[in-house]
Parts: C-alpha cells; structure tokens; sequence
C-alpha cells in the first residue's frame, strides 16, 4: 500500500540521519569522526553532552544527586564539545549553540507526509464503513462523520505527537530525548493539525458522497444541508 510505503520512507530517512556509531559518554569528541557540517556536529555534540550527563549524573548512573547537578554536567560538557566543533568551523560557541535550532525541512516534511498518508487511510476506511452501516439513513451519516471527524482529529494529534516523536530518537540516534523534543516544529501546531484533521475527514466523506450519489444529493440530504 502507499501509506506503508511511505511510513516506511519516514523510518528509512531518519535511521540514516542517526548512524553515530562513534557515540560515547565520556564527553570527548571522537578522533576518528570526520567533520560535517555545521548543524550536524552542533547536534551531535549535544547528544554527546546528554549521553554524558546520563551516564554520569543521571537517575540510573548511580551518581544521582538532583536535576541541578544533572544540568550542570550536561552544560558543562556541552560548552567543552562546542569549543571543540567552534573552532573547527572557525565559529563561536555562541553560533553552534544557535546552530542547534536549525532543522532539515526534508526529514520534518517526510515524518509529516508519512503521517498523513496514515491518516488518510484510516479517515477512508472509517468514512467508507459510516456510508455503507446505513445508506437510506442521511440523518445518521451525517450525525456519524460529525463525531468521527473529532474523534478522528484527536486521535490523529495525539498520534502524530507519538509519530514524530519516534522519528526524532532515530534522528538523534539516542533514546533519551530529553528536552530536544520541545524542537519538534508541529507541537507549536496542534489546534491547526486538530482542524486540518477535521477537514480531512469532511473531504473525504464529500468524496465518497459523490462516487456513491453520482454527485446528485437525495432530498434527504439536501434538506439536511440547508
């Protein structure tokens, strides 16, 4: 099917974004990683600094103290491997620092295209199924793809969150997020993905409508849309 070949895409595009088998927690770049670009090892250094942070002051490291020390440790080390990726680009810190909000529009338009592509599908398989329970009975469809289009719409953002939080360990290649997630460009959108999901499922019912009516509304139904 298209929507599986397409999700598969989404999996496909961000293993190939989080291939770090350099990765350490010791908080020392590694001498045999090669330089990318600026962006790139900006990412990588902070996922360094976390993986440090982890092992050495997180909750399973057996060194716990409190969320403060946690921090400390993690900026620290941030601020060490930054100097480290600065001069190599012959930056600022400051400016790999910044680097790290840029994001490939490619892999967020792939996780985002995949998604979709689920969505639909199932708003297709629902919308059909409402049609077909009860074809003489337009009062009922129409009361049906009203509650499906919310039920729909919210069950499509909390699946998206879950989505594209998937996409973003494979992109940074580590499990623990953390605070990397708040990037994530489509939490800042919800209530705009809540009613695109609602117009999604009113599309497609008007879709179907016309395959299935021939495009000429019975007098139920137009008495209904008037």
């Amino acid at each position: 099917m298209r929507w599986s070949r397409l999700a598969a895409c989404v999996l496909l595009v961000c293993a190939a974004g989080c291939s770090r088998p350099l990765v350490n927690s010791d908080c020392e770049w590694p001498r045999t990683e090669r330089l990318r670009n600026l962006n790139d090892n900006a990412l990588f250094a902070e996922d360094l600094a976390i993986r440090y942070a982890d092992a050495h002051r997180g909750r399973r490291s057996g060194h716990f103290v409190d969320w403060d020390q946690y921090d400390g440790a993690r900026e620290t080390c941030m601020a060490t491997l930054f100097a480290v990726v600065a001069d190599a680009h012959h930056v600022t810190p400051a400016r790999v620092r910044e680097a790290l909000t840029h994001r490939g529009v490619a892999f967020d338009g792939v996780v985002l295209l995949s998604f979709l592509a689920m969505y639909v599908f199932v708003v297709s398989r629902v919308v059909r199924r409402i049609f077909r329970s009860a074809p003489d009975h337009p009062a009922f469809v129409l009361s049906a793809v009203v509650i499906a289009s919310i039920v729909l719409s919210v069950l499509g953002v909390a699946f998206l969150h879950i989505w594209a939080g998937a996409a973003e360990v494979f992109r940074v290649g580590n499990q623990h997020v953390s605070y990397r997630g708040e990037r994530v460009p489509w939490r800042a959108f919800m209530p705009h993905l809540f009613a695109a999901g609602v117009i999604v499922v009113w599309a497609t019912a008007a879709r179907h409508y016309r395959v299935v009516a021939g495009g000429e509304p019975t007098p139920e139904v137009t008495s209904l849309l008037d």
